[in-house]
């Protein structure tokens, strides 16, 4: 990296396993910016309700729990105002979120509409100490104006994320690097490659599902096609499932060119869209490209479902047809395998 890129992202680090670390030992996960669209779009539409506002207040509960654990945020201890809104200035820019003013309770720039009115409601809270609820409108695509209104309630401590159990690794290993992607900072943010990044601390995710259990879809066949999965509770089935599909779709609406020939192919397509995003890694693969065109792998990441949509969709453009996938939830790792649709499996 740059040196002006190494010091905005000065103490984010790459784990071994697959993983992305903020300075506060916080995991983030690497997107592309139309890469999020497109995935919160299709998961938003299996339900039968709008979700929008469980990502805002995900955003805003994960921020607020980060901000509360951030030396350099904190205007009524040890920093001035000025400099704790310079310091979170900052840390939007290093996240890719865009330009947030706190005095006129703008966005400029926004990744992401949704997501990042939850991380801006947590900052006017944490700077004012106040509870507030939001109303805001998009103008345009660069800019959101957001309207604050206070509510009558204490301010109290946001706890850690709670997990579902569905094979999330919760465990990190101990080996570190220094964050090596090709970015390109912007005012607003960076850039990977060509298409604009964003970090969603992965916890925010968490929250989310969390919060959409029991949440009805509009069509639970619509995410169950070709996905047989065992060792998950049933109330937590639909919401595992669309987790998967829209990941899966997501990848399928991107150009993402996927040539494999040999194993190595593929092991390079796999580190470079799921562990060098922070998404984990596999592991015990047994890859077949010649016969049955069948993967077997154990997955370790602390989003399995996000992280098996994506594979599968690789797997179907790296054969050009389509795959049956059957998944055994363990307690921190999937045991998954792939096998073309057409095929008997045999347990």
């Amino acid at each position: 990296m740059s040196d002006s890129i190494a010091s905005i992202h000065n103490g984010f680090t790459h784990a071994t396993g697959g993983r992305i670390l903020d300075p506060f030992g916080h995991e983030l996960l690497l997107f592309g910016v139309q890469e999020f669209n497109d995935w919160w779009n299709q998961f938003e539409s299996f339900f039968a309700s709008p979700i929008g506002r469980k990502l805002i207040y995900a955003a805003t509960d994960e921020e607020e729990y980060s901000l509360g654990k951030h030396p350099y945020i904190q205007p009524k201890k040890w920093f001035s105002k000025k400099k704790s809104y310079s310091a979170l200035l900052q840390r939007w820019r290093a996240m890719g979120w865009g330009v947030y003013d706190l005095e006129s309770d703008s966005i400029l720039s926004p990744a992401h509409p949704t997501l990042t009115v939850g991380f801006a409601l947590a900052a006017k809270e944490h700077f004012v100490q106040k509870r507030f609820r939001l109303e805001w409108d998009q103008r345009s695509s660069d800019y959101i104006s957001i309207d604050f209104s206070e509510k009558n309630e204490p301010m109290s401590d946001v706890h850690q994320a709670p997990l579902l159990n569905w094979g999330e690794q919760t465990t990190l290993s101990h080996g570190k690097e220094e964050l090596n992607h090709e970015i390109q900072l912007r005012s607003f943010g960076f850039f990977i490659g060509q298409q604009r990044g964003l970090f969603v601390p992965s916890q925010v995710l968490n929250r989310l599902y969390f919060g959409l259990q029991g949440r009805p879809l509009r069509d639970a066949r619509s995410v169950q096609q070709d996905m047989e999965v065992e060792g998950l509770e049933q109330s937590i089935m639909p919401l595992f499932q669309a987790s998967v599909a829209a990941s899966k779709f997501m990848f399928e609406s991107s150009n993402y060119g996927l040539f494999v020939q040999q194993e190595s192919d593929w092991n390079d397509h796999v580190e470079l869209r799921l562990s060098q995003r922070g998404f984990g890694v596999l592991s015990e693969q047994s890859c077949s490209l010649s016969s049955t065109n069948s993967l077997e792998a154990t997955l370790h990441s602390p989003q399995p479902g996000y992280s098996l949509g994506l594979i599968w969709g690789m797997w179907e453009r790296a054969h050009g047809s389509p795959f049956r996938m059957k998944v055994e939830i363990g307690i921190d790792a999937l045991i998954f395998s792939l096998y073309p649709r057409q095929m008997d499996y045999e347990t």
